[in-house]
């Protein structure tokens, strides 16, 4: 899976330095509190959420998920991300797509057996 972006360059898009530590240390303390997501982030303020919801959604467009403070010579984000095993011949209908983790689904139909195909690539997430 090849991403068009990767998390620096989707997260320089949004915050500046300041808020990229706060985010940081959001994910953080996230961790350290254990209680759910909403409950955590409800206390998040509001422009800082929106930003932090506008970052993590690309970045899943881009196959990068899970995002986790850690400590690399100071507090950054860290991503999961989807891959291919090198050398693992993959069927091409189960390869990884930057589709996999799009949350609009605007260019997908259901066929008659309930299974998501591809119509109309201009509604795509990539295109707008």
């Amino acid at each position: 899976m090849r991403p068009l972006e990767v998390p620096r360059e989707i997260i320089a898009k949004f915050v500046d330095s300041t808020e990229y530590e706060a985010i940081a240390k959001h994910l953080q303390a996230y961790v350290k509190g254990r209680q759910g997501w909403d409950d955590y982030a409800a206390k998040i303020d509001g422009d800082l959420r929106r930003k932090m919801t506008q970052i993590f959604s690309e970045c899943r467009q881009n196959g990068f998920f899970g995002p986790r403070a850690v400590w690399d010579n100071g507090l950054k984000i860290s991503f999961a991300q989807v891959v291919d095993r090198v050398g693992n011949v993959t069927p091409v209908d189960l390869q990884p797509t930057l589709c996999n983790f799009c949350e609009n689904r605007t260019c997908e139909f259901n066929d008659e057996d309930g299974r998501p195909i591809k119509i109309d690539e201009d509604l795509c997430w990539k295109k707008q």
